[in-house]
């Protein structure tokens, strides 16, 4: 079975790969229209990989979003507990709880 992922990745830290992707997506030029195609483009090469590597690509995001969901209430909850409303905090002072919630959901 040939390799289904077709997109190339630079070498190096993920910087330079968020930094090649954005390149390519067309995001610094603002054509949300070509971003969208592009985007597409990596998200189908991204499940073909997937499934190339033997991982339910479905399975994978429903325990990602489980996750997030996961993290998401516990950072309100401990937002909320010290008597903080997450629409009065900045994404730093969110991070620290996020941060925390990795401890207990990963």
């Amino acid at each position: 079975m040939s390799n289904p992922f077709h997109l190339a990745l630079p070498a190096g830290d993920i910087d330079s790969t968020l930094k090649f992707y954005t390149e390519i997506l067309g995001c610094k030029t603002g054509n949300k229209e070509n971003a969208e195609k592009e985007f597409g483009d990596v998200l189908f090469s991204m499940i073909n990989y997937a499934r190339f590597i033997g991982v339910n690509p479905e399975n994978a995001l429903e325990k990602t979003n489980k996750k997030f969901i996961n993290r998401f209430q516990y950072l309100e909850k401990a937002a909320k507990k010290e008597g903080k409303e997450l629409s009065d905090m900045s994404l730093t002072e969110m991070d620290v709880y996020w941060n925390e919630s990795k401890k207990y959901f990963s």
